[in-house]
């Protein structure tokens, strides 16, 4: 379970003030390893997460570390403690909202597994770390969330919830409050938007709970329940919003509408283009949106790392972890992402009113169209694809090298078999237009902190991919060797 600095830091600092409490004389305290020793056992934290924590409290000036007689005693100073009374009062709030979904599962439910609580993958470790909750161990396999159940609530957990109000205790969670997704679709598109939520949750692990997709299994609206109101608030209380673009969806009045509510509240919105819509779709406001393609591995890849930000979701995962979801994405994107039953708005219980095909609306029927469209030339088409492919090709070899950085000091690697856990696959790392010709790393162990650095080139499309991850096309430009690194040419 990956657990942020400032928390660790807040554990870190308050053992230390406990010291401080017992051991008023600095030369009377246990050194610095034994405090840290304590730690990683209490919380079942890494080296690595300490060491983070650590780094936050050093670079605050919230600690000092001095050496006597041949051992680091620390202590606390007058910003560390002001800092760890206000950061306890913050993180109050979070404890007690998590603890009360726990109370009102236990009282519906004898053990339940820690999903069924509501909890994310953080909130568990911080209760059950913490000592706010008992949680016992349940199966071997699959997420935490899964694996442990929740036995009961401890009597530091009770002394939160006691000091709440008591109209807060029995009011039980309000349905979906905790929503964190919504994707707005068309159900024509069901297969699409399927495949788009296995993909999320795999790379995510958002619970399903956390997730509305009106016309897919397990992610419906509560059997009974007011659509309209349900779609109504969801749309202004979703953390994070997908519109997922296509050709049936833009006919659609129910997406339509919720692209306008959420457009209008100024709240975030994810346009993502599939089942062969571009970018020209989208029309007024929405036009101004940097939209997202579907048919594009790269970009699927940058959909999940700004759906993380935007749910602060810390733990990374390896790309290779949700490689297959993301070949299921693009193959039914490029279906056409249709349902069996091809129904519209079958969830909602009415269809959703069409506006004329664009075709139509021109005066030009679809056989016409589609000729129009053949006779620009299939091979000016295939060599424009091909190069597409090849500057999505390295994008994705970007987006696994800098996922390995995080891992290595915001260093590259030196060579394609270093990272292969992260690319997934070996296809990428030829150019589809080269007869088999490869791509070069040219700067290997180059540093993320330097973008103007020249990573990897494409011989046969003079394309470059550098060190921020971005794709330019070379041209005639040359690249400038400068101490041993290549770099672009200003």
């Amino acid at each position: 379970m990956g657990i942020g600095a400032e928390l660790i830091a807040v554990w870190a600092l308050k053992a230390f003030r406990e010291e401080e409490e017992r051991q008023h004389v600095m030369v009377d305290r246990r050194p610095l390893n034994t405090i840290q020793a304590e730690l990683i056992e209490r919380h079942s934290i890494s080296q690595e997460d300490l060491e983070r924590g650590m780094r936050f409290l050093m670079e605050r000036r919230f600690v000092t570390v001095v050496q006597h007689e041949g051992k680091k005693i620390v202590g606390t100073t007058v910003a560390g403690q002001d800092w760890l009374r206000s950061e306890k009062a913050r993180l109050l709030p979070q404890r007690l909202k998590a603890l009360m979904k726990v109370q009102h599962r236990l009282r519906e439910q004898d053990c339940p597994v820690a999903r069924a609580c509501g909890l994310t993958q953080e909130e568990l470790a911080t209760l059950a770390n913490e000592g706010l909750i008992q949680v016992v161990f349940f199966k071997d396999e699959g997420p935490d969330l899964d694996r442990y159940r929740v036995e009961t609530i401890l009597p530091e957990g009770h002394s939160i919830l006691s000091n709440a109000h008591v109209d807060e205790l029995s009011a039980p969670p309000e349905t979906n409050s905790d929503l964190l997704l919504f994707i707005s679709h068309s159900a024509r598109d069901q297969a699409l938007a399927k495949a788009l939520v296995e993909l999320l949750r795999s790379a995510l692990n958002i619970p399903p709970d956390q997730i509305r997709c009106s016309s897919v299994n397990g992610y419906r609206f509560p059997g009974g329940a007011s659509v309209d109101d349900e779609l109504r608030r969801e749309v202004q209380s979703s953390k994070a919003f997908i519109a997922l673009v296509t050709p049936s969806s833009i006919k659609s009045v129910y997406v339509l509408f919720e692209l306008a509510g959420r457009w209008h509240g100024k709240l975030h919105l994810l346009p993502i283009l599939g089942a062969g819509a571009g970018p020209e779709v989208l029309e007024g406001p929405l036009k101004a949106l940097n939209a997202l393609s579907c048919d594009d591995p790269a970009q699927v890849h940058q959909m999940i790392d700004e759906l993380a930000t935007v749910l602060d979701i810390t733990q990374r995962i390896k790309v290779s972890a949700y490689y297959d979801g993301t070949l299921k994405l693009v193959a039914a994107s490029k279906r056409g992402g249709v349902s069996a039953s091809g129904q519209d708005g079958a969830d909602k219980g009415a269809a959703d009113a069409e506006l004329p095909p664009p075709g139509e609306a021109a005066g030009e029927s679809l056989p016409e169209a589609f000729m129009r469209s053949v006779s620009s030339g299939v091979s000016r088409a295939g060599q424009r694809a091909r190069a597409v492919n090849c500057v999505n090709n390295l994008k994705q070899i970007g987006l696994a090298a800098r996922t390995w950085a995080l891992d290595h000091g915001d260093v590259l690697p030196a060579s394609f078999q270093e990272m292969q856990l992260e690319l997934g696959t070996s296809k990428i790392l030829k150019c589809p237009a080269g007869n088999g010709s490869e791509y070069r790393i040219l700067s290997p162990g180059a540093s993320t902190a330097e973008p103007s650095l020249v990573y990897g080139h494409c011989p046969v499309h003079n394309h470059v991919l550098l060190t921020d991850g971005s794709v330019q096309k070379l041209g005639a430009r040359r690249i400038a060797v400068k101490d041993g690194k290549w770099r672009m040419p200003r």
